[in-house]
């Protein structure tokens, strides 16, 4: 169902029971609920919103004053929708680039990468996220040396070496620093190939 409507008092299961039966299902756990009651104390109120109603209207109500409710939630639901499939959409863009891609958080943390990258590092992504990207490096003096360290610049290219699972393996790097519409950092996206790759790309050119 697209959406559920479901009366706070019925003869074997009330509302809230109902609701928790709801949100505990697969099938039924993300579609809108609106719980329809003669109670308008704040504690019932409560007690509806803590077992998953996304709405609740108290009796007497009007149609239209039902009718908005359910459009409202209609909506929102759309575009939590349209918001997952964009977010599914862009992390199988994400995997599916050729070179591999590490985003990282404005402190350095990582946030993603793709499975290239876990690839090229020997390193389970799921072991990549999270962990900090220098402890990834046989050394920062690089970084240090070149000003890199502090990802200042907007743009930046580089070879660095890298602790892999078994070994070392020197990557080249180019680094874009992410911004805000407002100017802030963001974070930062790193694209890694290894010389075999760079080699490669450079022949066929």
């Amino acid at each position: 169902p697209s959406l559920i409507i479901t009366d706070w008092m019925m003869p074997k299961m009330n509302g809230p029971e109902f609701i928790k039966q709801a949100r505990a299902s697969t099938a039924l756990s993300g579609v809108p609920i609106v719980l329809l009651t003669a109670k308008s104390d704040q504690e019932s109120k409560l007690m509806g919103s803590e077992v998953g109603a996304d709405a609740f209207l108290g009796k007497p109500f009007n149609e239209h004053e039902l009718m908005s409710v359910v459009r409202n939630l209609l909506r929102l639901k759309e575009h939590e929708t349209e918001a997952i499939n964009q977010s599914q959409y862009l992390a199988a863009l994400f995997d599916a680039m050729s070179g591999g891609l590490m985003l990282l958080e404005p402190e350095g943390i990582v946030r993603d990468v793709n499975e290239h990258v876990a690839n090229l590092l020997g390193i389970a992504r799921e072991e990549l996220i999270g962990s900090e990207f220098l402890e990834l490096l046989t050394s920062t003096e690089l970084l240090r040396v070149t000003g890199i360290g502090t990802f200042e610049d907007s743009e930046a290219h580089f070879n660095i070496e890298f602790n892999t699972r078994d070994s070392l393996i020197t990557l080249h790097t180019d680094t874009n620093v992410l911004r805000t519409e407002t100017g802030e950092l963001s974070g930062y996206l790193l694209t890694l190939h290894d010389q075999g790759e760079m080699r490669d790309y450079m022949r066929r050119e």
